[in-house]
């Protein structure tokens, strides 16, 4: 069920190190543009996901649901409209769709984080998609509010590199 994402996994014999908290609110941040992952003022479902400059808003608080517990999978649900982070359609294409969507454990709504390791002052993380193993992504790497977010194969950018702050 969980797809290419059960590979990855399978291929390295471990869960992420470090997974969102659960429980509490946070906000999801780019390396690049240091803005949150924000829902556009939508509640609908199939709304794409944007970047937008940190503001403290509920439509930039997300929660991580964890799935079971011996695995590193989860939804993450925006605390505004409590729909779920997923791939529009369930595509597993370079360049779908981040929207929110009705929360259900769905490859296209489940994601994992794993550490890019690169040299950054900080740990920051790839969040993949269980069904297509892609990370969530800003399009070229523009720092524009409003980007409108996408999947994309996991490179070493920091327009695909997010980490989690207590809200």
């Amino acid at each position: 069920m969980l797809g290419v994402a059960a590979s990855l996994f399978a291929a390295t014999g471990s869960a992420a190190a470090d997974t969102p908290p659960e429980n509490q609110a946070f906000y999801l941040t780019f390396l690049h543009s240091r803005k949150c992952v924000s829902v556009p003022n939508d509640t609908a479902a199939d709304v794409q996901l944007t970047q937008w400059t940190c503001l403290g808003k509920t439509s930039q608080r997300y929660t991580w649901l964890r799935l079971s517990d011996d695995a590193d999978w989860g939804l993450l649900r925006n605390v505004a409209t409590g729909k779920c982070v997923a791939v529009a359609g369930g595509s597993a294409v370079s360049g779908a769709a981040i929207v929110q969507t009705t929360c259900a454990a769905t490859n296209r709504a489940q994601w994992f984080t794993t550490p890019t390791d690169r040299l950054v002052p900080e740990t920051w993380y790839w969040l993949v998609n269980a069904g297509s193993g892609k990370a969530v992504a800003v399009p070229g790497a523009t720092t524009a509010n409003g980007a409108q977010l996408i999947q994309y194969d996991r490179q070493l950018t920091p327009n695909e590199y997010v980490k989690w702050t207590p809200a």
